[in-house]
């Protein structure tokens, strides 16, 4: 249910009022009611050779292979709720029916009670209550399918004990149609067809048997999804803005570029690395603010953009660590941390007034952490594990609104996991464990960082430029679930 206090500067003990459309539902209307069905087929096909043969000292194996998909999306949506129901006199009727406005002041319990529906008898004024109306249009639907059929030659070349390189080339043909209607309820139908060959090269030197160096290139693309394109208006309960596609879009594609020491200690499962890396992005697909009054989001693509940054991964047996093969304990045990720093940067320079800014939904910097141990006389697992992302823009401004950026957050995930007689599993996951609350924030006073005095500025409606405007504060609340597998040999 929807309420809203009449006037800001009001107290709390002032009653909240039913948002209620005269003529027209809205999805923000009280009482109103979304409802969506997605139907989504998927069919595919994987094949692949190889053959290996020597030439003189070296070793060669070449792939050939292919993938073919099919995908077809059916949607739609229908939007129902109450607005005001008035009606003029009539042969029967001596009077105007206008409006109970007193209704919109009822608890949520008792305001869409049957009395209250059409006519009414008090309380109040006025003798007309709501009635059920729909504002589903013809944009509320579409269809959408895609053809991706992909091919590729790899070959795995051993020239020595110490130098393999691994290199080739993927081709991939992709058709996506999008069948709608334009916000002037005009038939749409988007086709798109697009060619991409995507090279790649990875180059091995083996320091030693356990330690190498590896140097790579290779293209990627990203294409939008279905309903990235699809001009269809949905309402996000969680963070109140409306979301619509752009049947614009084009694929981004991008340029990658790595370099990277790894290490693997004396016992199997384990790694330690060190890398660096470079990607170039070309027609980078992001979320960005709509103009107007409405929280709106839409979908765009940026000319350049480009990410650098440095990474540092390890996996290591905590009997690894202690130099203890005796302990059931620490051979059963395995720490694990992923470290990576980005240096984001999106080309603004032929945006006028534009101030530089990374891209958006990339983080400075990124922390996964954890604890495993496995006890595999008894088939049992637990696992602790740990996530911390930076601050990172969530929705891209605009010239009327600054950049959206999301909160820091500290993320704990626990998994409890018993094997019976090595067929069935039973899993136990809390995820989020911390229930730290989901912060949305413009950063008004530039400096940087989300100012926690924010919180009760924006809440106590004395918000000023000396301190952020806060667009979302929610406490996510723990997951529980629990999985039983079981397996068919």
């Amino acid at each position: 249910m929807v309420y809203q206090k009449n006037s800001a500067s009001e107290s709390d003990s002032v009653k909240y009022a039913a948002q209620i459309g005269d003529d027209a539902v809205t999805p923000t209307s009280s009482g109103s009611m979304f409802f969506a069905k997605t139907t989504e087929r998927i069919y595919s096909i994987k094949y692949d050779v190889s053959k290996t043969i020597d030439i003189k000292n070296t070793k060669h194996e070449i792939k050939l292979g292919g993938f073919n998909q099919q995908r077809s999306r059916e949607f739609a949506a229908r939007l129902l709720g109450y607005t005001k129901y008035r009606h003029p006199r009539s042969p029967t009727n001596s009077k105007d029916t206008l409006f109970n406005n007193d209704l919109l002041l009822l608890d949520e319990s008792q305001i869409f009670s049957p009395e209250n529906i059409g006519g009414v008898d008090g309380p109040g004024k006025y003798d007309g209550g709501f009635k059920l109306s729909e504002s589903t249009t013809y944009i509320d639907s579409y269809g959408a399918s895609s053809v991706l059929n992909a091919g590729y030659l790899q070959l795995d070349s051993r020239f020595s004990d110490k130098l393999r390189f691994i290199y080739g080339l993927r081709a991939e043909y992709y058709m996506q149609t999008i069948n709608t209607l334009d916000p002037d309820f005009n038939k749409l139908t988007k086709d798109t067809s697009v060619i991409d060959f995507l090279p790649s090269i990875n180059a091995v030197w083996s320091l030693n048997e356990r330690a190498n160096i590896r140097a790579a290139y290779y293209r990627t693309v990203n294409r939008p999804e279905f309903r990235e394109l699809a001009p269809f208006n949905f309402y996000d309960f969680v963070t109140d803005y409306q979301t619509s596609g752009n049947d614009t879009l084009q694929r981004a594609t991008i340029n990658n570029y790595d370099l990277r020491f790894e290490y693997y200690p004396r016992r199997p499962g384990q790694i330690f690395s060190v890398s660096v890396f470079y990607k170039d992005l070309t027609n980078a697909i992001e979320q960005i603010a709509g103009n107007g009054q409405v929280r709106s989001i839409n979908y765009s693509n940026v000319a350049k953009a480009t990410n650098m940054g440095a990474e540092l991964e390890y996996r290591v047996l905590l009997a690894t660590i202690f130099r203890n093969d005796s302990s059931k304990f620490l051979n059963g045990t395995t720490l694990f941390t992923n470290l990576s720093y980005v240096k984001s940067d999106v080309d603004v320079s032929k945006l006028y007034g534009v101030e530089a800014r990374p891209l958006q939904g990339q983080s400075p910097f990124i922390m996964n952490a954890g604890i495993q141990y496995i006890d595999s006389k008894y088939d049992f697992g637990v696992s602790v594990s740990y996530n911390y992302v930076g601050k990172r823009i969530i929705i891209v401004g605009n010239q009327d609104e600054p950049n959206i950026w999301e909160n820091p957050r500290h993320v704990l995930d626990l998994q409890l996991s018993k094997t019976f007689k090595d067929k069935i599993e039973l899993k136990l996951n809390v995820r989020d464990a911390l229930a730290q609350n989901l912060i949305f924030y413009q950063d008004i006073n530039k400096n940087g960082k989300f100012d926690k005095a924010s919180l009760t500025d924006n809440k106590e409606f004395t918000h000023s430029s000396k301190s952020d405007n806060v667009m979302l504060n929610t406490r996510l609340a723990p997951t529980i679930s629990i999985s039983l597998s079981y397996k068919i040999k």
